[in-house]
């Protein structure tokens, strides 16, 4: 994702939107199963066909009530 981004210079709103909603997906997947991915960045996110995906879980932690 970051390549992409630095490649298209910046994201039009309805592409950033898109994307964002994509991450708050993925972060919703991750609070149903208790984890906190603690490493999140730019870099950390992967596209391909336009789909958005969370990576580089290294740092992640299962989060104990």
């Amino acid at each position: 994702m970051e390549r992409y981004v630095e490649k298209k210079g910046h994201l039009s709103e309805d592409h950033a939107v898109w994307y964002l909603k994509q991450m708050l997906n993925g972060f919703k997947g991750l609070h149903e199963i208790g984890a906190m991915h603690r490493d999140f960045k730019l870099a950390n996110l992967l596209r391909h066909d336009k789909v958005c995906k969370i990576a580089d879980m290294g740092f992640a932690k299962q989060i104990k009530e």
